[in-house]
């Protein structure tokens, strides 16, 4: 293998430990708000308690929080020295009188120093969270031009599958046992990905027409699958009209959904890649026309939304949206890509339905790919993981995805740590995701490191290229999965590199050295890697 460890789940900014010190001194130093509010997704009625911390670069002044142009006082409510920063920390604190059902924007800070930088605030009332078919869910996310050509090939980097494709193809889908299919981006783009987005309502001629993709919605339906779209908020092509119209004149009214510090030619950027333009989320016409956006998607059939790079987008863009959609239906799924600590994570509570589980990705691939983990801190992990999230925010699982080394990749070809790994995935909480391919032995010659992310893109294997014996086993596990006791998991041995746990009666035993893992329901054994 070409890829270590330090490598995968990098989060930006926090990579090593001189970055997360530096971070949390940032944090810690100055005027922070952290979205520490209470209860993040609250009743229509309901009071809510917000806190901020005032560092030493703090000034000495009153604390205060904004509510739609209503400023109160916050209270002081406790001081501490913290000796990363050699200074003292006070902790304010007030609340934010019941509100009806919708979005309420707010914004706190201290004298003339607004929180989190000036990060604009806000939170959802009357919202019930995650609709209760995510809980059940088995996803499986698919690259529609990877996937299934009808005809051909596609040009340099496209592989020709189309809308129509998957349809062809949809028996491999339903006979895997799952329920839910995830698409990678389907919008027009100037690159092959689709990440970079030059209309938000169409689809790209390359993958069909609208009329397909209607066809397409309306087969998976058919089959009892549900769709989940993946939606890029974040930024947009630098062939977006909006971004073509702001360069020509700096007078357009689309000049102010974008952060020039230049005009025309310095502008924010999707980590410094000039082809991806932010979208500037403070513009309430930004955050309009994608809430508009997601609607025209819901209508059209689509029960979910897996929002990308999540992180990069305003509190205030996400409670607007969420409202939206949850108007057009009620039981949509929304999570987001958080590439971030679980702290950060929770601060979406209330605002998304939950975040993709980096952290539990991150372990596992430890464990099973890379073998720097051993059963007794998998362990450790899963413990204080599954009790670090509330039981009503979503987390959807993975091994592995389109901006991640695959899993089979990293075990070498080893097909049995592949599948411990997975049966260690589907065996907890969170609705299981497989990357196409990976029920088949769809693996990679090259690491994303070394050759780029391609590598781990690669078109989906039919006939003998497929792994049968793989492929049953995931069959076997989806199965497995929807007969679950929906009971606590709870540790009940780990000595070494074995690790044991129970599931009401169900008991798992996995051995991260040699790979193995066993399924048991008393005497019965249920499921053996």
């Amino acid at each position: 293998m070409g890829a270590s460890i330090r490598d995968d789940v990098v989060i930006p900014g926090l990579a090593d430990d001189d970055e997360r010190a530096a971070f949390v001194r940032a944090r810690r130093r100055g005027v922070s708000h952290a979205r520490a509010l209470f209860p993040r997704n609250p009743a229509p009625g309901d009071d809510v308690v917000v806190e901020l911390t005032a560092g030493p670069d703090a000034p000495a002044a009153d604390a205060w929080v904004d509510v739609e142009g209503e400023r109160r006082p916050l209270v002081l409510a406790g001081v501490e020295w913290d000796t990363l920063v050699w200074g003292y920390v006070r902790r304010y604190r007030g609340t934010i009188p019941g509100r009806a059902t919708g979005a309420v924007h707010y914004a706190l800070g201290v004298g003339d120093v607004q929180a989190d930088g000036g990060r604009r605030q806000a939170y959802v009332v009357g919202d019930d969270g995650a609709p209760p078919w995510a809980d059940e869910a088995i996803v499986y996310q698919v690259w529609v031009d990877r996937f299934w050509p009808v005809a051909g090939s596609g040009p340099a980097d496209r592989y020709g599958g189309t809308f129509a494709g998957l349809v062809e193809r949809l028996d491999h889908v339903a006979a895997l046992g799952v329920d839910t299919v995830w698409l990678n981006p389907i919008h027009p783009s100037t690159a092959y990905h689709g990440y970079e987005v030059t209309d938000y309502m169409a689809v790209d001629p390359a993958l069909g027409t609208l009329e397909d993709f209607d066809r397409m919605v309306d087969a998976l339906h058919e089959r009892s699958l549900r769709l989940v779209l993946d939606f890029v908020p974040s930024h947009v092509s630098d062939r977006h009209p909006a971004f073509l119209a702001a360069r020509a004149d700096a007078a357009s009214p689309y000049a102010g959904w974008f952060r020039f510090d230049r005009w025309p030619d310095d502008y924010r950027t999707f980590f410094g890649v000039p082809t991806m333009p932010q979208l500037n989320h403070d513009e309430p016409a930004v955050r309009d026309h994608l809430a508009q956006a997601a609607r025209f998607w819901i209508a059209r059939g689509v029960d979910g939304l897996r929002l990308d790079y999540a992180g990069g987008s305003t509190h205030e863009l996400w409670a607007e949206l969420r409202t939206a959609a949850r108007a057009e239906r009620a039981d949509c799924w929304l999570f987001g890509e958080v590439v971030d600590t679980p702290a950060a994570q929770l601060e979406y509570e209330g605002l998304l339905d939950g975040c993709l589980d980096f952290q539990l990705a991150q372990a596992l691939r430890a464990a099973f790919g890379y073998r720097t983990l051993g059963g007794v801190q998998l362990a450790a992990f899963l413990d204080a993981h599954e009790a670090a999230f509330p039981a009503t925010f979503s987390r959807p699982s993975f091994l592995d995805n389109h901006d991640l080394d695959r899993m089979l990749w990293l075990t070498g070809g080893d097909t049995r740590r592949l599948r411990a790994a997975a049966v260690c995935q589907f065996t907890l909480d969170g609705p299981p995701i497989v990357y196409y391919g990976t029920e088949v032995g769809l693996s990679q010659a090259l690491s994303i490191k070394a050759a780029g992310d391609r590598h781990a893109r690669l078109p989906m294997p039919w006939g003998d290229d497929q792994d049968g014996a793989l492929h049953a086993f995931y069959r076997e596990l989806a199965a497995l999965r929807r007969g679950l006791p929906r009971e606590p998991r709870r540790t009940v041995e780990a000595d070494g590199a074995r690790l044991v746990y129970t599931r009401g009666k169900v008991v798992v035993e996995l051995d991260v050295d040699t790979g193995s893992a066993v399924v048991r329901d008393g005497a019965d054994v249920l499921l053996r890697a």
